[in-house]
């Protein structure tokens, strides 16, 4: 994903919250599931809309929201 791409569904499809951009771009899918982008990525959503940033909220977390090693996984019967 890229900053034109976040900024193209702010503008063309009137993505101005957090969680809606994210549906549409799909900002905070990564690895790291937002908490890395989650804060540049409010702040790009609410220059593009021009709304305050306060307005834009944050991304909602996912499971898993931290991930785990395969291998930390213990088989449980």
């Amino acid at each position: 994903m890229t900053v034109g791409e976040l900024r193209r569904a702010v503008q063309q499809m009137g993505a101005t919250e957090a969680n809606r951009a994210k549906a549409f771009s799909r900002v905070g899918m990564g690895r790291c599931q937002g908490r890395y982008c989650g804060h540049a990525a409010a702040e790009i959503i609410a220059a593009a809309a021009n709304v305050p940033l306060e307005q834009v909220g944050r991304l909602r977390g996912q499971a898993p929201v931290k991930p785990l090693a395969v291998g930390s996984v213990e088989d449980v019967e």
